[in-house]
């Protein structure tokens, strides 16, 4: 028994296959597109918020927090 090649059958499933894996490459690129809060980046363009620290590492920010806040107190050195 020896099996024919069928050139419409090859046409049709290449072209399912380009259809998936096109739709595959366009889901990956669309969902790697931004950065979320606290993940690296380089440039504001990078985040999701338009918001890259300055400080080392980069990371991205909230709109709101794009300055640290003061973590720490003056010492007290003379009585008021």
């Amino acid at each position: 028994m020896s099996e024919t090649w069928n050139p419409k059958l090859n046409k049709n499933l290449n072209d399912k296959l380009n259809k998936w894996i096109l739709i595959a490459l366009v889901a990956v690129s669309a969902a790697g597109c931004k950065q979320g809060i606290g993940d690296r980046c380089q440039v504001n363009a990078d985040c999701a918020s338009g918001v890259c620290s300055s400080s080392s590492p980069k990371v991205c920010v909230s709109e709101d927090m794009s300055q640290d806040p003061i973590d720490a107190t003056l010492p007290l050195d003379a009585t008021p």
